[in-house]
C-alpha cells in the first residue's frame, strides 16, 4: 500500500549508488523550497562518533530533533532542530551502533517507514539486553526538556578521581566529573552552571577510594526546585562535603556490595535533580539502611529475598504508631510461599495488606524515621512507610513524623528488603539487582553481533525486503 506523506530516493526501484565525495544527501522528504537560512537544519556524525541518542518532541507531528553522540567517553549535544512550539511529549531513543551499519549498500536501514512504536519497543529490548547498572533516584527536579538532561558515566577500566562543585550559599551550581585511566585524565562537559556560584570546590579521591554513599537537601531558587547542598561518603570512611546549605528536605544514598559508576539528573542555571549510577559487584547489592544504625544481635537481623523467576505477590504490613512488622509472600507456578514475620514482638493496632497484579513492581519506598513512644520509649524505629509500584502508589502505613527518606530505582531492579527488628521495624533497606549482571556486559558486543546476524540471515533466507529489518531483529531476538 502506498503512502502518500512518505518518501523513498528510490521508489520503485532497488540498487546501489555512489558517492561523488565521502558524504552523499539522499532525500528530502516533505517540504521542498529552500526556504531561509535560518529554516535549514544539518546533522553529521564526525569521524569516529558513534550516534548515541535521538531526542523526539512530538504530539500529533514532529516538533523537533535533537542528537547526542559519544566518542572517548564524551558525549556532545547537537542544537534543537525544529520545536519553535513544543509537543505533548519527548520520546528518547538510545541507540546502538549497528542501528546506522546494518547494511553496506541499503540507505533504508533505520527503517522510516516502520510504525515510531515498533521503534520504540525494540530499542527498549535492545538496551535491557546490555544494562550493567542500577539507576537509583532521582531527588530534586523529576523531569525536564532534553536540554535539560544531564548524565555522567564512568568509562571501563576509568576510577573518579575528583568531583568540581560550583556552589552558593544555598545551591549547587554546577557539577564536573574528572576521571582517570593510567595515568591519563579525562574531564567531560559541566552539568548545570548557566549561572556560577560564590565558591568551587574539589573532592579528590585517592586511588583506592571510592565513592559509596551521597546526601543532600532540596531547596528552591526562583521558583524551581534544586539541589540546595551535597555531600559525599566514600570507603575510607571520609565525609566530604556539606557543599551549599542543608535545607530541611534531606536524602541519603548509602550502598553495600556494589560500585558508583556515574550520576544524572535535571540541570540548567543550577543542578535541579540527581541520581547514582551503581553497579553490583555480584548479582545483588543492598541500599540503605534507614533507621537503626548499630548491627545489633544476630536475632535482631532480617532479610527478605525474592527467589529466582518469584513474584512479590503481598506485603503484610502490622501497623499503628509505628511500624511492628512485615512479612511477605511470593508466587511461583501458582505455589504461595509466605516469609516469616519480622519484627512484631509486640502487636500493632492495624493489619494491612498490599495486594500486587502479576505485571506489578516496586519501583520505590519512602517512610519516616522516628523515636518510639509510649511504653517502650527511645528506641529509634520505622515510624511509617510506603510503596510504590509501576502502577500506584501503597501507605503510607503508620504514623508520618520523623525523618524522612525516599528511595527509587530503575523498572526491574526490585530483589528484596532487610534491616533490624525487635519489638518493632528499628531499619530498613532494599536489595537490588541490575537487569543483567556485570558479567553478561562483557559479551553484550558479542550477543548484539549475533542478534544482526540472525536477523540478516532470516531476510535472506526468505528473500525479503529490508522494509522488515525490524520484524526480523523482534524475532531473533526470541530465537
Amino acid at each position: 500500500m502506498e503512502h502518500p506523506h512518505l518518501c523513498s530516493p528510490y521508489h520503485g526501484t532497488t540498487g546501489h549508488v555512489k558517492p561523488h565525495e565521502k558524504i552523499m544527501r539522499v532525500g528530502t522528504c516533505s517540504r521542498s523550497d529552500p526556504g531561509v537560512p535560518k529554516n535549514v537544519w544539518s546533522f553529521q556524525l564526525e569521524k569516529n562518533h558513534h550516534l548515541e541518542k535521538i531526542t523526539i518532541d512530538h504530539g500529533d507531528l514532529i516538533y523537533s530533533l535533537m542528537f547526542s553522540t559519544q566518542y572517548n567517553g564524551l558525549t556532545n549535544t547537537s542544537n534543537r532542530f525544529g520545536g519553535w512550539n513544543g509537543g505533548d511529549r519527548v520520546y528518547e531513543m538510545m541507540l546502538l551502533k549497528f542501528y546506522l551499519a546494518l547494511f553496506d549498500t541499503e540507505i533504508e536501514a533505520l527503517n522510516l517507514q516502520q510504525p515510531y512504536s515498533e521503534l520504540k519497543k525494540l530499542d527498549s529490548k535492545v538496551n535491557s539486553k546490555v544494562a550493567g547498572f542500577i539507576r537509583i533516584g532521582t531527588w530534586g527536579r523529576q523531569s525536564g526538556g532534553p536540554q535539560n538532561n544531564w548524565s555522567f558515566e564512568l568509562e571501563s577500566d576509568h576510577r573518579l578521581q575528583k568531583i568540581t562543585i560550583d556552589h552558593g550559599d544555598d545551591v549547587i551550581y554546577s557539577l564536573m566529573f574528572t576521571s582517570q585511566r593510567e595515568g591519563v585524565l579525562h574531564i567531560p562537559s559541566k552539568a548545570g552552571g548557566c549561572a556560577g556560584g560564590q565558591t568551587v570546590s574539589e573532592v579528590m579521591l585517592d586511588s583506592d577510594e571510592e565513592i559509596v554513599g551521597i546526601k543532600g537537601s532540596i531547596g528552591t531558587r526562583d521558583g524551581l526546585t534544586i539541589i540546595s547542598s551535597l555531600s559525599f561518603e566514600t570507603s575510607k570512611k571520609r565525609a566530604l562535603g556539606p557543599f551549599g546549605e542543608e535545607s530541611t528536605s534531606v536524602f541519603s544514598i548509602p550502598w553495600d556490595k556494589g560500585s558508583l559508576v556515574g550520576f544524572y539528573g535535571i540541570a540548567g542555571h543550577y543542578i535541579d535533580g540527581i541520581g547514582v549510577h551503581v553497579k553490583p559487584h555480584e548479582k545483588i547489592m543492598r541500599v540503605g539502611t534507614w533507621g537503626r544504625s548499630d548491627p545489633g544481635l544476630t536475632r535482631n537481623v532480617w532479610s527478605f529475598q525474592l527467589e529466582e523467576n518469584h513474584h512479590l505477590q503481598k506485603i503484610t504490613i502490622d501497623h499503628g504508631d509505628l511500624i511492628y512488622s512485615l512479612m511477605f509472600s511470593t508466587q511461583y507456578k501458582g505455589l504461595i510461599n509466605t516469609s516469616n514475620r519480622f519484627g512484631g514482638w509486640n502487636g500493632g493496632d492495624k493489619v494491612s495488606e498490599v495486594a500486587f497484579d502479576w505485571n506489578e513492581e516496586i519501583i520505590a519506598i519512602s517512610g519516616t524515621v522516628a523515636v518510639s513512644r509510649g511504653d517502650d520509649i527511645g528506641h529509634t524505629i520505622i515510624d511509617s512507610i510506603s510503596f510504590v509500584t509501576n502502577k500506584k502508589r501503597y501507605g503510607p502505613f503508620g504514623n508520618v513524623r520523623g525523618n524522612p527518606f525516599t528511595l527509587p530505582w530503575d523498572d526491574g531492579s526490585f530483589a528484596g528488603f532487610y534491616g533490624l527488628c525487635g519489638w518493632y521495624i528499628d531499619s530498613i533497606g532494599v536489595y537490588l539487582k541490575a537487569t543483567k549482571t556485570p558479567q553478561q556486559n562483557d559479551v553484550a558486543e558479542k550477543r548484539n553481533n549475533t542478534l544482526i546476524e540472525t536477523a540478516r540471515t532470516m531476510l535472506s533466507d526468505a528473500k525479503l525486503p529490508i522494509t522488515f529489518w525490524i520484524e526480523a531483529v523482534n524475532t531473533a531476538y526470541y530465537v
